[in-house]
């Protein structure tokens, strides 16, 4: 099982998806460095690995960012404490996942979304 397999199975939880728009039937969760641009929803999730797996160790490295997207920076903290909250220090199958909470990008004009991104290293066996 890869990082990005890992990763969705941590964040596809109530306590996340609740606070979600939908896409499909399922959660606003999206494995890529784009959201769909059919998608219309505001709460979205997109992850991507932003660095070289490191597994010349004992153990993978697998480094993350996680983009909390929505239409407002309070919305978009709730999304990202959230996430923190899940997934920090916490197992995934096989390793263990730890979070760096960064600031939050305003929106770039009036189409764009808040957006809380977060820093991951999920180490793995």
């Amino acid at each position: 099982m890869n990082g990005r397999t890992r990763l969705y199975n941590a964040l596809n939880v109530a306590a996340i998806t609740n606070l979600l728009d939908s896409y499909g039937g399922e959660p606003a969760i999206f494995s890529g460095t784009r959201i769909p641009e059919s998608f219309s929803g505001d709460n979205v999730i997109n992850f991507f690995r932003n660095g070289n797996v490191n597994n010349g160790i004992e153990y993978n490295e697998y480094p993350y960012l996680i983009n909390c997207r929505a239409a407002s920076d309070y919305e978009s903290e709730e999304l990202a404490q959230a996430v923190i909250d899940e997934i920090n220090r916490a197992a995934v199958t096989d390793g263990l996942v730890y979070c760096e909470l960064l600031a939050t990008i305003p929106p770039a004009d009036e189409t764009d979304l808040y957006n809380t991104p977060i820093t991951v290293i999920m180490k793995t066996r």
